[in-house]
């Protein structure tokens, strides 16, 4: 599943584009989380969760069925104790 960077919101007469930034988790013995595409450790999303929030972006956190629930829980705190006030977790529909 690949998440565009903007989501666009049509109210009608009204059209908002949001920037989005996408945090994807992928399980196993070492968890990988990419941040706009690169790879990066917990404590290097600081610096870059604090420039999202500089530019009034959301975070959508994506995870595979693998990716324990501690991982996603320390990435979603990550992004909240620096400030992002729209977090939201990304779900695949059941199969």
């Amino acid at each position: 599943m690949k998440l565009e960077r903007t989501i666009n919101y049509n109210f009608g007469w009204l059209v908002l584009v949001a920037l989005v930034n996408v945090i994807s988790i992928s399980g196993g013995a070492v968890p990988a989380i990419y941040f706009r595409d690169q790879r990066v450790t917990v404590e290097q999303l600081g610096p870059l969760l604090d420039a999202a929030k500089r530019e009034g972006q959301s975070i959508i956190i994506k995870a595979d069925r693998s990716t324990s629930y501690e991982t996603v829980a320390e990435v979603t705190n990550a992004a909240l104790e620096h400030g992002i006030t729209s977090v939201a977790l990304a779900a695949a529909s059941p199969r």
